[in-house]
């Protein structure tokens, strides 16, 4: 039971950081986005998506704290300032959705650098805890004994960087899928910035060995499978950069960054098996088996009702966008066959 509920909780995981990454990297690119309606353009993407997509770290918060309580008792201490602040960053960016929505009189500005600030604050936050589930976490078996700083480090701060670049990669890459923005700068950066997310990537893959942690390779099917998932990560990265530059492509960049995330991330969740965090396996940080029966129950009647409000809420975004292209085209051609009409009668 404690290996399916770990199987679980992976796969939130991995919904919340491809769903919620792509919309808090897009919220990270209004910061470097000097026109209005683009910045404009992209906030209405997200504001019908980013609390469907939020659900996930909620479904992955009460998979921990129910699944895996010592685990979660002792990580939660070790990164309280991490989360608050990644918290306080996501209720930033949903007030300032709000508020941009709102008519004003001049002080929407404001509201645009605090949803781009809190994108970054929750993006940054989210990494350096990932970061820091490879350096010891101090306990006696119950109890946390580090202090509130103990998560600061090299290898937390290259998680923190990567992720970064990660998740505005994948906001590129969500833009060049709906032909949000100017599609030369888009693609352009989108490159670049991927780029720079999976050389992130090699470096903390290679360095992390010489992390408290470390890589422990208990078995060879380890070792192939972290081989594999590395191999198909690479294609995925090649494929990403590659499509990224072409006016044909649409998916291919957003499904190769995904497959990329996805590889990265389960080749370094194996990589550390039968370890999870702070020196414990899976069997000492599961719960009872009665546990684990009632929260599959819960997880069976809500898993379908969260799937279904992810997909209506991506399906009506891409409704409305295209409709909005449409209207947007056909206001350009009257403009055209007005000034046209203007020529011919002069």
């Amino acid at each position: 039971m404690s290996v399916a509920w770990f199987i679980v909780i992976l796969v939130g995981i991995l919904a919340y950081v491809l769903l919620d990454g792509y919309d808090l990297g897009a919220g990270v690119i209004t910061l470097v986005t000097r026109d209005r309606d683009e910045r404009n353009e992209i906030v209405e993407g997200i504001g019908s998506i980013w609390d469907g997509n939020e659900t996930w770290l909620v479904f992955v918060g009460v998979a921990l704290f129910g699944g895996l309580p010592a685990a979660f008792g002792l990580i939660l201490p070790h990164l309280y300032l991490p989360l608050i602040l990644m918290l306080f960053g996501l209720i930033l960016r949903g007030v300032s959705v709000e508020m941009i929505s709102q008519p004003h009189k001049g002080g929407a500005e404001g509201w645009y650098k605090a949803f781009g600030i809190g994108s970054l604050l929750a993006a940054f936050m989210q990494g350096l805890a990932l970061g820091t589930l490879s350096v010891n976490v101090a306990h006696d078996g119950v109890r946390y004994l580090g202090g509130s700083f103990a998560f600061v480090g090299w290898f937390p701060l290259l998680m923190a960087v990567t992720v970064t670049f990660g998740y505005v990669a994948l906001g590129y890459a969500w833009m060049h899928l709906h032909r949000i923005g100017a599609q030369t700068s888009v693609t352009s950066r989108g490159r670049i910035v991927s780029l720079v997310a999976v050389v992130g990537a090699v470096v903390a893959l290679v360095t992390v060995g010489a992390t408290d942690s470390g890589y422990q390779f208990s078995s060879p099917a380890i070792g192939w499978a972290f081989g594999g998932l590395l191999l198909f990560a690479a294609v995925a990265a090649v494929v990403t950069l590659v499509t990224f530059g072409s006016s044909t492509a649409k998916a291919e960049p957003f499904g190769g960054l995904s497959v990329v995330v996805a590889g990265v991330f389960l080749a370094f969740v194996v990589s550390h098996l039968p370890y999870l965090a702070a020196g414990l396996t899976l069997q000492e940080a599961a719960a009872s088996s009665t546990t684990y029966l009632f929260l599959l129950v819960g997880v069976g009647l809500n898993m379908p009702l969260v799937l279904f409000y992810n997909w209506f809420s991506h399906h009506a975004m891409s409704a409305d966008h295209v409709d909005a292209g449409v209207k947007k085209g056909a206001a350009s051609a009257a403009r055209v066959e007005g000034v046209g009409s203007d020529v011919v009668s002069a």
